[in-house]
């Protein structure tokens, strides 16, 4: 669904955008202790119009301690000007609660709840990725991240999609808008 073998990775990302993170969490504990856990993914995204642009990836199957403070981090590392956007349904909604208080003062904390399914949700993508217009920083998340988008959606993880659909999907109509 999400041609990874036309995206194109680049030297530079532009400084200019306005760039947001959206984080999908490895939510319960029966995910973390299976053999192979579902990863909390927070992707640094940001659309020019023209092209979706990545700059970066965090990604790690931790304990939700740890999870916080990949998070907190990563919040300092971007700087107060990237909009941090979490997924609150179901048993979300305490945890961005308490999130938005760890990353007070450090980023801008929005929630997000996604409507349709996953699929209908990354199709949104699919003509930037058709169209060569996703470019992605090179760095050494790029192959895990490029596999995982090729195998979309019948891999055996989606969580670096979801984390992008996060980050670059927004409004009632699923247009491009990274910009809050």
């Amino acid at each position: 669904m999400l041609r990874s073998d036309l995206v194109q990775i680049v030297g530079a990302c532009p400084t200019w955008l306005r760039y947001v993170r959206g984080w999908d969490l490895a939510s319960t504990e029966k995910e973390r202790v299976k053999d192979d856990p579902d990863y909390t993914v927070g992707t640094l995204a940001a659309f020019d119009g023209e092209s979706l642009w990545i700059a970066d990836v965090v990604r790690g199957q931790w304990s939700a301690l740890e999870r916080d403070r990949r998070m907190m981090d990563t919040a300092k590392r971007d700087g107060p000007g990237v909009t941090v956007k979490i997924e609150t349904v179901a048993g979300y909604k305490d945890t961005f609660t308490r999130i938005r208080g760890l990353l007070a003062g450090k980023a801008s904390v929005r929630n997000t709840t996604p409507q349709g399914d996953k699929v209908s949700r990354a199709a949104a993508l699919e003509p930037l990725f058709e169209a060569c217009r996703v470019k992605i920083l090179a760095a050494p998340w790029n192959a895990a991240w490029l596999a995982e988008c090729a195998a979309f959606p019948k891999g055996k993880h989606d969580d670096q999609v979801d984390s992008l659909v996060l980050a670059a999907v927004t409004g009632r109509r699923r247009r491009m808008k990274v910009s809050l």
